[in-house]
Order: C-alpha cells, then structure tokens, then sequence
C-alpha cells in the first residue's frame, strides 16, 4: 500500500508513531508517494536504535531525480527508498548491520571526514553497496553477500567500521 499526496495540510499526516509525511516528501515539488512497506521497516529500526531518524531524502519526483544525476525509475521515485542519518556519533557500520536485517538492499555512503548515510529500500533483489566520496572514486561498488562486502572494505583506505553517522 502506497500514501499519495499533493502537498498541502495532509503532509502532517502521521505516517506511524515517529514519522510524518512530510519528512518523506520531494524537496523538489512536496508531492509524496511512499510505501507503508518502507514505513513501517523504518519504525521498526527506529524502535531499535532508540534515537530519532533524520530522512536525508525519501520519495522524488522524475524531475527532480533527473535533475540530481539519477534515473526517473529509481525506488525513490517509486516510494520504496530513503537516505537516512542519526545525528549522533552511533557507528554507521553497526546501523549497517542492523538495518540489512529489515531491508533488502542496503547503501552506505561515506561524504566527508568520518561521517556518512544509509540508504534503503524494498525491491525485493538482495544487494548491498558502498559508495566512498571521500577516499574512493565516488563510483558504487556492489555485494550480493555480507562477507564479500566486509573483505572488500578490510583492505580500502576508509575505515568503514569505524564512521559515524
């Protein structure tokens, strides 16, 4: 199930016990199409880690995908992703771990001096990624298996284990 809305009073509308709508909405246009699914996998990592969730960026408009370098069929143009942060020195790679226990597909990006975000989504394909544009080119570098992911980042210049978010 889906929660399409236009804009307006309806995007302070309580998504679940810590997230409202508008946290979720385009930055571009304020349109929202987001999936419950995502909802409610987020409230239920938000229960864990016990501190509130910033949404970096949920859903987008084709537009405004495009026009930040990314595709019009993206899963945040579809509603099932989000970038998120804690604001907090909470170890980025132990959030990792947690969160690919919720969701399927799992992104960590590290953007400046020690610090980073999460991204997540619900396509059903499992995949997981690292994204460094501090110490690495900027380029994805993809894992269908956890222990792919950690040999890999045992040997790159970033120390992963060891970012905040």
């Amino acid at each position: 199930m889906y929660v399409i809305i236009n804009g307006g009073i309806e995007l302070k509308r309580q998504l679940s016990e810590n997230f409202q709508a508008l946290e979720f909405a385009c930055s571009h246009c304020g349109q929202l199409k987001i999936s419950m699914e995502l909802i409610n996998k987020l409230q239920e990592f938000r229960n864990w880690v016990g501190k509130p969730i910033h949404i970096n960026s949920g859903y987008r408009c084709p537009l405004h995908s495009v026009e930040i370098g990314s595709k019009r069929t993206s899963e945040h143009c579809l509603g099932n992703a989000a970038d998120i942060r804690i604001d907090s020195t909470m170890n980025m790679y132990q959030m990792f771990t947690k969160l690919i226990t919720i969701f399927p597909r799992v992104g960590m990006y590290h953007t400046h001096d020690g610090r980073g975000f999460i991204h997540v989504d619900t396509k059903k394909d499992q995949l997981f990624w690292i994204n460094d544009r501090v110490n690495g080119t900027g380029k994805y570098i993809y894992f269908r298996t956890i222990p792919k992911l950690e040999e890999y980042i045992a040997n790159t210049k970033t120390n992963w284990k060891a970012l905040v978010m």
